[in-house]
């Protein structure tokens, strides 16, 4: 009987030391952006499920377009770095650049774009040499 007390009170401490734990704190700014984003959308996506008004509805379907916008964008930037040749680099840089503008969509963004062309623009062009000669 004993034995199984002094069971119960070491589980018990258990529980107690494990909830009095701190939490783990994010590694790097970027998990502690990507928590709080995690936890703005998990809170509007419970306040529109609790009780769904036309505010919070045209809320959601704005944060939804957001979000595509910012894909579509990042896509097209993502494609710019990766890409070999200035020349298309530019042209992939200029077509975000069109979108930002299009959409008045992170116009913080079009500083940003334009001095990479202008750093393409002076790196002297590469020529790609075909295989015959």
């Amino acid at each position: 009987m004993i034995q199984l007390g002094l069971v119960v009170v070491v589980i018990i401490i258990l529980i107690l030391y494990l909830k009095s734990r701190p939490e783990k704190e994010p590694s790097s700014e970027l998990e502690l952006k990507a928590d709080l984003l995690e936890r703005e959308v998990m809170r509007l996506l419970e306040e529109v499920k609790k009780k769904s008004t036309p505010i919070k509805m045209k809320r959601l379907e704005i944060e939804i377009q957001r979000f595509q916008k910012a894909r579509r964008l990042d896509e097209l930037l993502g494609k710019a770095e990766r890409e070999k040749d200035p020349q298309n680099a530019i042209d992939y840089y200029l077509e975000a650049f069109s979108f930002i503008k299009k959409n008045n969509f992170e116009l913080e963004r079009k500083q940003e774009i334009e001095e990479k062309i202008k750093i393409l623009q002076q790196s002297p062009p590469t020529r790609i040499s075909s295989g015959k000669r």
